[in-house]
């Protein structure tokens, strides 16, 4: 027998809701077809305490079939080690089998049916542990962050709501996608944060973000995005911005010195507040921009709170996502003439105006547009100069 991660369920049909808390391959030495209609006993570890059949019952799969073992189970907690022994039998001894539990969420060894329940809770000592896909149905207030376990691959669509923490919002050991309209925001704090510390919104501490939409804010003393351990983070969509005043805070975009790389942060997409990401790291310089995209610069007010904020904004184009053939805007424009092919074509679908908004690559602004070697082909339309210097 050996052990299956929790994300090994992946190409399976598990119940909606239902936790993968462990996973076991049986296998034979003389091949896989040895074991079947063979049962064998499994006995597994899993962490927490699951001994209560009525708040969490279990729930076993064969692959992606939910079966009965045999006699029953047995679920037995060692408060020492903060573990329950599960022991059943399998259908037929064959494949992978999967233990469930309808729970969405665990503080310590104690799981909970909700991650409201578990909010409620929470002393704001332990982490809560995230251990199953959500969508939000309403705002969420956390005392402490939410933590995505190792192992855990977890999707949070906000849904049109906000998350606020008091500390860090989400700690990812395991896999998290963030998508869906709404904001996660690291809580403001009043200075009395130890030296050396600081809150992030998103901490991808060995971990896997992935984020495909909504809003990240950083408060006081705090960060949006930090890498560290190696963790990765995929920027796809989303608006993402400090509002900090700390000198030695408020990054954006940041990883940890030694333990990450410029690498570990791909951008793709996306709406950035008072940086670019093309500028890489605040230490180790470098650029977050995957290959083949470029940011341009204008000024934007975001609303957050009932207040509003004025930023230098840095919007993300991508070759693979920015139509040449239907530009129609001065911001499309200026994306399309750095990410035009040699001998490739721009095809205007609206009058443009070309003002103080046009930035290249390092976010230098550029007294005039670059055309080489390539057509603009103006499809009955008009590109008006409104300011002075600015040409092609």
């Amino acid at each position: 027998v050996s052990s299956l991660s929790q994300q090994s369920a992946d190409g399976y049909s598990i119940s909606t809701g239902n936790a993968i808390l462990g996973g076991v391959e049986v296998t034979s030495s003389n091949g896989g077809d040895a074991l079947q209609r063979t049962p064998v006993t499994v006995s597994m570890v899993l962490a927490g305490d699951l001994s209560n059949t009525v708040n969490t019952p279990l729930t076993f799969y064969h692959g992606s079939v939910p079966f009965n073992p045999a006699g029953g189970y047995t679920a037995t907690y060692d408060s020492a080690s903060d573990t329950t022994i599960v022991v059943f039998q399998t259908s037929d001894g064959f494949s992978p089998y999967f233990v469930t539990s309808a729970v969405e969420a665990k503080i310590g060894g104690t799981y909970y049916p909700t991650i409201e329940n578990a909010i409620d809770a929470s002393s704001g000592d332990e982490r809560i542990q995230i251990l199953v896909d959500v969508t939000l149905d309403s705002d969420l207030s956390i005392p402490i962050e939410f933590e995505v376990p190792e192992g855990f691959d977890v999707t949070v669509n906000l849904n049109g709501y906000n998350i606020i923490s008091q500390q860090d919002v989400f700690r990812v050991l395991g896999s998290l996608t963030l998508e869906g309209d709404g904001m996660v925001m690291a809580g403001s704090h009043d200075g009395t944060i130890p030296v050396g510390e600081e809150y992030v919104t998103l901490f991808a501490y060995g971990g896997t973000i992935t984020i495909d939409g909504g809003t990240y804010i950083a408060q006081d003393k705090a960060e949006v995005v930090y890498v560290h351990d190696h963790g990765q983070v995929y920027i796809n969509d989303g608006m993402f911005g400090s509002l900090s005043t700390e000198t030695d805070w408020g990054n954006v975009l940041n990883v940890s010195n030694g333990t990450a790389t410029v690498d570990c942060i791909v951008v793709r997409g996306g709406v950035f507040a008072n940086y670019n990401p093309a500028s890489g790291d605040d230490n180790l310089g470098g650029s977050f921009l995957a290959d083949g995209y470029v940011t341009l610069y204008d000024d934007m007010s975001v609303d957050l709170q009932d207040q509003s904020h004025q930023f230098t904004g840095y919007t993300v184009y991508g070759s693979d996502n920015l139509d040449l053939s239907n530009i129609a805007t001065a911001g499309e424009f200026y994306a399309a003439l750095q990410l035009v092919p040699e001998n490739g074509t721009i095809v205007l679908q609206d009058n443009i105006t070309i003002e103080d908004v046009g930035q290249y690559g390092n976010g230098t602004p550029s007294t005039y547009c670059l055309v080489d070697g390539i057509t603009i082909d103006l499809n009955g339309h008009t590109i008006t100069v409104l300011t002075n210097d600015r040409f092609m």
